[in-house]
């Protein structure tokens, strides 16, 4: 599912926020921060010991992002290599919270962090505190290899230029910020567990929730605002995910109608266009008042 994996990954943040065992502003590396002094080498380049959780959720974290994103780096390292790379040879150029850059290895942290403060692997903790919670039953860290298949699982198909690039990805390594495999049913569950709707019952608190989808003046990117992983716009939250075999979206949509969908391929040249239609099918479908919706649990 990509990208939406960020939703999953903040979610899963929250949790331990509304839990006390971390704090939105608590910082993320140096002596004082979450991670500590476990990755990179001392002292650390301009502006590192500045990064805070809430940053790093909302993609104004610095400069490791969009067309310098070290998520993408050597696939042949594993996230400790990679994260101590970063530290050490990329230097941030602008001051954390300053402004957006889309980060996949910001969220990559994340899950580090949650790794770090629950004790458990990320994985494990997700499924612990969400997917279990919700109902979830599909849903697991992607192999990266056509040999690592499941058993129900799509076989990806890359168009045009994304050819040689399906099955070429580190996605373990890559797990929170676009590492899950999921079926629009498991991605509907967690949304209607996440969405403020009294319809079923959410696994994080209202107070919680609010933070998830709170926005800050700097967290605007791509003509959206974001909030922790989700772009909030009024009552709309929703995000999205695009990688070379495979896209998917999960809405939440103003009217209370959840939509979730996945696919095993995206167009090229251009995927933003296929997803941007593929949104206004479901979304003229949601919005269709003449459809008679069921009153009752769609997943009992």
């Amino acid at each position: 599912i990509a990208s939406v994996s960020k939703l999953i990954t903040s979610a899963a943040i929250m949790k331990l926020v509304e839990d006390g065992k971390i704090s939105m502003d608590q910082k993320v590396f140096g002596t004082n921060g979450v991670l500590g002094t476990t990755y990179g080498t001392q002292p650390y380049n301009q502006y590192v010991t500045d990064i805070t959780i809430t940053e790093l959720l909302h993609h104004t974290g610095g400069s490791w992002g969009q067309d310098n994103d070290p998520a993408f780096f050597d696939i042949s390292q594993g996230k400790p290599a990679i994260i101590n790379y970063t530290l050490d040879n990329i230097p941030l150029k602008t001051v954390p919270g300053s402004s957006f850059d889309y980060s996949n290895f910001g969220y990559m942290l994340l899950s580090e962090i949650v790794e770090k403060v629950s004790g458990k692997s990320y994985n494990q903790f997700v499924n612990d505190e969400i997917w279990s919670k919700t109902g979830a039953t599909h849903s697991s860290i992607a192999g990266s290899k056509r040999t690592d298949k499941l058993g129900t699982e799509a076989i990806y198909y890359g168009q045009g230029t994304d050819a040689p690039y399906v099955y070429t990805m580190n996605l373990s390594r890559g797990d929170g910020a676009m590492g899950w495999l999921s079926t629009p049913s498991d991605l509907l569950r967690f949304a209607t567990a996440v969405d403020s709707s009294i319809t079923r019952p959410d696994i994080l608190s209202p107070s919680t929730i609010k933070t998830m989808v709170t926005t800050t003046a700097t967290s605007i990117g791509f003509g959206f605002h974001f909030g922790c992983g989700w772009v909030v716009e009024g009552n709309e939250w929703f995000w999205w995910g695009s990688l070379p075999g495979t896209f998917a979206m999960l809405y939440r949509n103003g009217n209370g109608i959840c939509v979730a969908a996945t696919a095993n391929s995206r167009l090229q040249p251009n995927p933003e266009n296929a997803l941007n239609s593929f949104f206004g099918v479901i979304n003229f479908i949601a919005f269709q008042n003449d459809i008679p919706w069921q009153s009752i649990d769609q997943f009992e």
